[in-house]
């Protein structure tokens, strides 16, 4: 029986291979470990944890790395505190393949444990590009992975280019987009009824069959100095637009603390009086809701994947997706208040179509029979392309 461990670090790559877990967890032929890390078992996040075990999954291991703060000492620490877990995890379980996702530091400090342990590693999601420090990380763990699997076209060329083994490398399109497919079929279906139930936001309760915004916007660290800068820009185009919304809570990255900050402060000077906070909520209840909304505002990629195949108007503001591929339902501009309204008139008048630029939505059975198929070795040596 193949033994294969994956590390779960954040909501949102949780939700993005959900599936993928779920064909894994009914094979005969596997033996599935689930690892939670990072923000997974943060309170301040909702403790998106226990949505793992609400998926009727177990969890085998829990590894509490994450250093908090906005020192930029804080995530090499939270790495490394991750590493040294990982090293226990994995000599304890023995993984005859260890699968990590996307890009963050968590991610980073899975393959390094996996990599120098001469333990098969599968990447899910290299080769995008993004624009941001997320892009030296993604490719460092592509050069430490032994397989792939990428979303899109271009993604694949990246990987390639890096010096990778064509044979090794696998394009499904992205399973976020299995989640939304799923998500615009249930959302037809009860449309008129509450998604974000009350006990779930603090702030302002509106009725959701009236125009609204959901803003979802995360520090980036190459700019964390500037994060608060940012936030009270945002906060006052949000004001100027004069909409309910929902606003959900940054991910763990630097920066973070003083983008919490600046919203609380706001709550608390009695400014963003139309908006409701929410920490987190489930992925296909999240992406009901954009649906359901006038439009996205702020930097998260769920505008740009998911987005883009339920064609949800999306103001991606400043530079921490400036690379990634987009599709006509995108619209970027600088912090400047008046650029972000000006964005949000200009998106929210056009049509917007629907698009297949991350996947059609059938991505997470073809993801998990490629894993199952797989006899995993570690791979020689890259060439240099």
């Amino acid at each position: 029986m193949k033994r294969i461990s994956v590390v779960l670090t954040a909501r949102a790559s949780y939700s993005r291979i959900k599936e993928i877990i779920s064909y894994l967890h009914q094979s005969q032929t596997v033996s599935l470990e689930l690892t939670v890390a990072g923000s997974m078992l943060g309170d301040k996040y909702g403790n998106p944890y226990k949505k793992v075990i609400e998926d009727g999954f177990n969890i085998s291991g829990k590894c509490f790395n994450l250093i908090e703060g906005d020192e930029r000492f804080c995530p090499p620490r939270s790495t490394a505190n991750l590493i040294n877990q990982l090293a226990d995890v994995f000599e304890h379980s023995q993984p005859d393949l260890v699968i990590t996702i996307a890009d963050r530091f968590e991610t980073i400090a899975t393959a390094i444990a996996a990599s120098y342990s001469s333990t098969c590693l599968l990447h899910i999601q290299g080769g995008e590009t993004s624009g941001n420090i997320d892009d030296r990380v993604r490719h460092s763990i592509t050069k430490l992975s032994d397989y792939h699997v990428c979303f899109t076209k271009k993604s694949r060329d990246n990987i390639l280019r890096l010096g990778e083994d064509p044979s090794r490398v696998a394009l499904y399109g992205c399973p976020s987009i299995d989640i939304a497919r799923k998500a615009l079929k249930s959302f037809e279906k009860s449309k008129a009824q509450r998604i974000v139930p009350l006990d779930f936001s603090v702030g302002t309760v509106f009725d959701e069959s009236k125009p609204f915004i959901v803003i979802l916007y995360h520090p980036v660290t190459d700019e964390y100095e500037t994060s608060s800068r940012n936030t009270l820009n945002l906060i006052e185009a949000i004001e100027r637009m004069n909409m309910p919304g929902y606003w959900f809570w940054p991910n763990a990255d630097l920066g973070s603390s003083d983008v919490s900050k600046e919203i609380r402060r706001a709550r608390e000077q009695g400014r963003l009086s139309k908006i409701s906070f929410v920490k987190d909520l489930p992925s296909e209840d999240f992406l009901k809701l954009l649906i359901k909304s006038k439009a996205l505002i702020g930097n998260s990629s769920v505008g740009i994947r998911e987005g883009s195949f339920l064609a949800i108007p999306s103001v991606n503001i400043g530079n921490r997706q400036c690379s990634r591929e987009k599709d006509n339902n995108v619209i970027t501009c600088s912090y400047h208040p008046s650029d972000i309204v000006n964005a949000f008139h200009t998106i929210t008048s056009k049509k917007i179509m629907p698009s297949e630029m991350y996947g059609n939505g059938f991505a997470s059975k073809n993801i998990a029979e490629h894993i199952l198929n797989l006899s995993p070795t570690l791979k020689g040596s890259s060439l240099f392309l």
